[in-house]
């Protein structure tokens, strides 16, 4: 970035900086434990977990784990308090901090407004500059790892490629946040957003056949133009979406221990056992089983990943 950016930061935890044009990134890595240690930053930053395992406080919210594969989005300025319950000599917390410039930031948003904004006007792309906004999602994280391992091999061209792996970032995260908040406006049966009426639909009939003809029917649109549409604006495609929402169903499920898996899959919406499981392991990284196993009170190695949002 043109210049530094101050962090607060506590002598317990080494930071490798690296810097570039439009960002800076920021690596932690915390080798002891320790409680209610400040951080802040003066810019947007994108923060990513990589290994082990902090407590975050904001303001006087309660606090939270924050888990490898989980990314926050921090307004700049927002003062946090970290605890490291985990952290040692051999199993140290490992966290990234991306810091973007705002007007590269901006000038991207304004970008994807000319070009895909012509189906409803009264969308604009943003990122929440205000609070925070809490991500799980693989290609994010694929994308930062991306950007990490470019700083980490210094070749030719490279502060190239981490500029275009930045303006792919920033359209996931665009892309993300404008599906929380279609998810939101679906609960509204009399909103105007043909994408919330969509979502409405497919979580009220999630366990039934859901075909693209019916999706873009609803939305108004042709079967060609609506998928196009649908997977610019929300970030996957209308099939991923309805195999997330049918994984979630099975998630719930889980929780009951007489429901047998076979029973999950088919009350989810899945006619196919071996896929329903191949789809969910896909997503969870873990099996249904091994979920289900999670949830034991004595299983709480497994039970942070069952238990991590999506």
């Amino acid at each position: 970035m043109a210049q530094p950016t101050p962090i607060i930061q506590p002598a317990v935890e080494q930071r490798r900086v690296y810097s570039y044009t439009h960002c800076e990134l920021n690596l932690f890595e915390t080798t002891q434990q320790a409680q209610a240690v400040p951080l802040q930053f003066n810019h947007l930053t994108i923060m990513s977990m990589m290994r082990g395992k902090k407590v975050i406080r904001m303001d006087r919210s309660a606090p939270f784990d924050y888990l490898p594969g989980e990314s926050l989005i921090i307004p700049a300025q927002r003062a946090m308090l970290i605890d490291y319950p985990e952290a040692g000599i051999s199993s140290p917390t490992q966290c990234t901090a991306l810091m973007m410039e705002e007007n590269f930031i901006q000038q991207n948003l304004d970008q994807l407004d000319e070009e895909y904004n012509t189906m409803d006007n009264s969308h604009h792309w943003a990122l929440p500059m205000d609070s925070c906004f809490f991500l799980h999602n693989p290609e994010i994280t694929a994308t930062i790892n991306k950007i990490v391992h470019l700083s980490l091999d210094h070749k030719p061209m490279n502060e190239l490629r981490v500029e275009l792996s930045l303006k792919e970032l920033l359209v996931l995260i665009a892309q993300q946040q404008h599906l929380s908040q279609t998810e939101q406006a679906s609960e509204y049966a009399h909103n105007s957003n043909h994408f919330a009426h969509v979502l409405h639909f497919i979580k009220q009939h999630i366990t039934e056949k859901i075909s693209i003809e019916q999706l873009s029917r609803i939305a108004c649109m042709s079967r060609t133009n609506f998928f196009k549409a649908f997977k610019s604006y929300l970030g996957l495609s209308p099939a991923d979406y309805i195999v997330r929402e049918r994984i979630a169903l099975a998630r719930q499920l889980l929780q009951e221990a007489d429901i047998s898996i076979a029973e999950i899959a088919y009350q989810s919406g899945f006619n196919n056992i071996p896929y329903f499981i191949r789809q969910f392991r896909k997503q969870e990284q873990v099996t249904p089983g091994e979920y289900r196993a999670a949830l034991q009170p004595d299983n709480s190695s497994l039970r942070h990943h069952a238990t991590t949002p999506s």
